[in-house]
């Protein structure tokens, strides 16, 4: 039986892993308009379009390097783009053992949600 999920985003700790279009459609259409404490983003590279954004929003910080499991601590939310897939098998374990939300783009059977269920 499919439940409808509502989130309230604001003043929760993000963290998106990979920076492909789709972590950019994400932070544009859904996170900076919702007031979130902290969004993170890592990755080993950054497109122009998200350095422009980290740029004008301090709530933005990009980390340049593969996201470790502690890096996660006292997140509330992690989203995986298809760009993380490599690091995806290991983080997920994790990620569900400390009951943290998580969605993984395009594989909704991963996911504990969807964004057709994120309403501001």
């Amino acid at each position: 039986m499919d439940q409808t999920l509502f989130l309230n985003a604001e003043n929760w700790a993000m963290v998106l892993v990979g920076s492909g279009p789709h972590s950019l459609q994400l932070i544009r259409e859904n996170f900076l308009s919702s007031s979130p404490r902290l969004i993170e983003l890592y990755d080993l590279d950054f497109s122009k379009e998200l350095l422009g954004l980290s740029a004008k929003h301090p709530e933005l910080t990009l980390i340049k390097k593969n996201i470790q499991s502690q890096d996660l601590k006292d997140r509330s939310l992690v989203i995986l783009s298809p760009k993380a897939e490599s690091l995806e098998e290991d983080l997920l374990g994790w990620i569900q053992n400390r009951k943290i939300l998580i969605h993984v783009i395009g594989k909704p059977s991963s996911s504990d949600f969807s964004f057709a269920d994120l309403i501001r």
